[in-house]
């Protein structure tokens, strides 16, 4: 069974999920964060040695995308946009990753096949 997007809005998180996997669950579900969104939406002040972490300690694939965003006083800053890239392969390694770290499938099912 393929894994999609609809299959992580669907995971409930644990009662305090970890920065790293608030971060990873929410570009499972179609997020894309600079360090400034990442900043205000998800409590994350170091984005990128998170997206880091990720990459080469849990070999998550991540996009970059380097764009202009206003910063301070409005002048443009140049930062890093940063996306899951959306493979099989790398979405159910997400998956399994999410669920070791507290994140549970609804009570009505799910992916069962993934849940080891």
């Amino acid at each position: 069974m393929s894994i999609n997007q609809n299959d992580f809005l669907a995971l409930l998180p644990p009662d305090e999920p970890s920065k790293i996997a608030r971060v990873l669950h929410r570009l499972c579900c179609g997020a894309k964060f600079t360090r400034f969104d990442a900043e205000k939406q998800l409590n994350d002040h170091v984005l990128n040695t998170t997206i880091s972490d990720l990459a080469n300690d849990y070999g998550m694939n991540i996009a970059r995308e380097w764009v202009t965003v206003p910063g301070y006083q409005g002048n443009p800053t140049r930062c890093c946009r940063y996306s899951i890239i959306s493979d099989p392969e790398n979405l159910e390694s997400a998956y399994r990753l999410l669920k070791s770290w507290g994140y549970r499938e609804p009570p009505s099912g799910g992916i069962s096949s993934l849940a080891a």
